[in-house]
């Protein structure tokens, strides 16, 4: 006697559920990249000259990306455009207390405002967790410029992250 199409799928489903069909194992491999501790998000920035120069109070966007190094410490890279003005930066976040939602942070690099400013910064900001893979992110940083007579460039963003 043939088991009719109802039968097969009913058996196919028990040896299933009893792990008869157990879906294919394969091994991790200890060289991989881990994506998971990756992030990128976009925020909104104003860019605040202090002292008597060519730049301007400027606001724009921003396109943020990183890979966490452990579980404090990112590289954290960032491409700003403010009015026609483009600024890069590059450096290391650093989470230093952190409350299940709330994730206060240091950064600390260079920012170069291409044809403006370029010099070190420093800031602070936090990130306030939606869920496991959405946040909100808030930074105020201050870079020391190093080219013209403003010698102080403040910047204060906010936007939203997602981590990989």
């Amino acid at each position: 006697m043939v088991p009719s199409g109802k039968t097969a799928l009913v058996a196919i489903a028990a040896m299933a559920m009893t792990n008869g069909l157990a879906a294919p194992s394969f091994e991790e491999d200890e060289y991989a990249v881990e994506f998971d501790r990756a992030y990128a998000g976009v925020r909104a920035e104003v860019a605040l000259p202090q002292g008597g120069s060519k730049m301007s109070r400027k606001s724009g966007a921003a396109a943020s990306f990183g890979f966490w190094l452990d579980e404090f410490i990112a590289a954290d890279f960032a491409v700003s455009v403010c009015e026609r003005e483009t600024a890069l930066s590059g450096g290391i976040l650093w989470l230093w207390w952190g409350y299940e939602r709330l994730d206060p942070f240091f950064t600390l690099g260079l920012r170069d405002w291409i044809d403006e400013e370029c010099g070190p910064y420093a800031g602070c900001g936090c990130y306030w967790h939606i869920d496991d893979h959405w946040s909100v992110r808030f930074d105020a940083s201050a870079m020391y410029g190093l080219e013209n007579q403003s010698r102080w460039v403040h910047s204060l963003s906010l936007g939203i992250e997602r981590s990989f």
